[in-house]
């Protein structure tokens, strides 16, 4: 799975594995949420926020989109709207 594959510091293993998941099931919130934070993870903050955005689109309160939205926003220095989302 895509957390053993992180968990051993396959990044791009897991990132494969969440890809191909997604292929299944292209809109799963929690999928798109796991990649965001493999996104944010890897420093790619930009599809971080995107696949964060997709999932707040559809479902607001979910948590762990919520959590890497605003931790790449913190990252950017954006604390106010960091703030905001937890």
């Amino acid at each position: 799975t895509a957390r053993a594959w992180r968990a051993e510091g396959e990044s791009g293993k897991a990132l494969d594995g969440l890809d191909a998941a997604l292929k299944a099931a292209p809109a799963h919130p929690d999928l798109l949420a796991h990649r965001a934070d493999l996104f944010f993870a890897l420093g790619r903050w930009d599809d971080a926020l995107a696949d964060a955005a997709a999932v707040l689109a559809k479902q607001s309160d979910h948590l762990a989109a919520r959590w890497v939205k605003a931790r790449v926003l913190r990252d950017k220095g954006d604390h106010p709207a960091a703030d905001a989302e937890v």
